[in-house]
């Protein structure tokens, strides 16, 4: 059984209402936006793979995909935050 203050991960209940100015949410990125985070790793791709059949496999699988958005996302964030 977790902790009595255990929070799911990405989950915000106002804990910082009193001390913050004021709260955002992270949109979803889109599939362009996927692509473009992607190409920066294009080279690191083998030979016979392309960002294109990544992205039509993500697409076969949509509950990856949605955790895709979703990472992709929260990477930029964390990069944007440092």
């Amino acid at each position: 059984m977790p902790p009595a203050n255990y929070m799911p991960h990405g989950v915000y209940n106002g804990e910082f209402k009193d001390i913050v100015d004021q709260t955002f949410e992270i949109a979803e990125f889109d599939d362009r936006q996927i692509r473009q985070f992607l190409g920066s790793w294009e080279k690191e791709m083998p030979r016979d793979k392309s960002i294109n059949q990544l992205m039509e496999t993500l697409h076969d699988r949509p509950r990856i995909m949605e955790l895709c958005k979703k990472s992709v996302n929260a990477n930029n964030y964390r990069l944007f935050i440092l």
